[in-house]
């Protein structure tokens, strides 16, 4: 693993061409960065990258035969509290079911948010909500990625949340199944 660079460039070109922006885009986006990184990683054949368009709890599942190995909550807009209290409320839910059914020694989901704001600046509140869900250890990663297309640029409020952060985190967790599997 050493020697790897985390390249996000794709990511942002495809953010900057604006197909991923609105309804459903950013889950296709999202979609995109799990399949990218299990390449990183040389897991494409043995996992499967889903991508739910419609409500569903969590955007992205990623499996491996019958395993869920990675869920992402992706979503357009960072100025909805009411989204991260789902996500925190779906998280918590999610830790629960693990502990209490999982057989012993499974390893637990990889849990990610990515937030995508399209010109203009995300709320403070929830960038600050998706930085202490990651420092309390109940997502394994967070992501808001800052659109403005007329300066040609996709920034973050934080490097913490930066798009190549959470590309890094998700790698690696990909790396650490690759041992396993």
């Amino acid at each position: 693993m050493s020697g790897l660079t985390i390249d996000a460039s794709h990511e942002r070109s495809a953010l900057l061409a604006g197909q991923h922006l609105g309804p459903g885009g950013v889950a296709s986006w999202a979609s995109d960065l799990a399949e990218s990184a299990l390449l990183s990683a040389g897991l494409h054949a043995e996992a499967r990258v889903s991508a739910f368009l419609e409500e569903a709890e969590w955007s992205i599942v990623v499996r491996r035969s019958e395993q869920t190995v990675v869920l992402i909550d992706a979503e357009d807009d960072a100025h909805d509290h009411g989204s991260i209290d789902r996500l925190e409320l779906l998280a918590a839910r999610t830790w629960r079911d693990v502990t209490r059914h999982a057989p012993s020694g499974e390893m637990r989901p990889w849990l990610g948010a990515i937030r995508v704001v399209s010109n203009g600046v995300p709320d403070a509140l929830i960038v600050e909500r998706l930085e202490r869900l990651v420092a309390s250890r109940i997502l394994d990663a967070a992501c808001v990625a800052t659109v403005d297309q007329l300066a040609g640029n996709v920034g973050s409020p934080t490097p913490a949340l930066s798009i190549e952060a959470f590309k890094a985190a998700l790698t690696g967790r990909y790396f650490v199944l690759n041992t396993l599997w």
